[in-house]
């Protein structure tokens, strides 16, 4: 029979069982921790350790390089509508950047091309 409730070991309440993650190696087969408590710890241990995850992750990056191009192409392959609306939603999120960083463009390709016709 499936316990239907359980007590977290970090706030002390009892909560049903949804509000665990599934964890093998448990004999109930969930984590003593809940998913809020197991949120809070991880957003503090971040918080605390974010230097040295950002260096994991930009190492990660560099001897992955190749490979994680080309799963997120294949992604984007396999799921256009997701990534339609993930590019919308990044735009609307990041419009202003966007816009200011094309204005910059656009300024120093006709400074250029002025430099050019006066060299000519």
């Amino acid at each position: 029979m499936e316990m239907l409730t359980k007590k977290c070991t970090k706030c002390g309440k009892t909560k049903k069982i949804t509000e665990y993650q599934k964890k093998k190696q448990r004999k109930d087969g969930h984590n003593s921790i809940c998913k809020k408590c197991c949120s809070q710890y991880f957003k503090k241990y971040y918080e605390a350790n974010k230097d040295r995850i950002k260096a994991k992750e930009k190492e990660y990056y560099a001897r992955n390089k190749e490979v994680i191009k080309t799963h997120s192409k294949e992604w984007q392959e396999n799921n256009p509508e997701k990534a339609r609306l993930q590019k919308k939603k990044y735009y609307e999120v990041h419009k202003n950047n966007i816009k200011q960083k094309m204005v910059y463009r656009d300024k120093k390709i006709s400074r250029i091309t002025k430099s050019c016709r006066k060299d000519t």
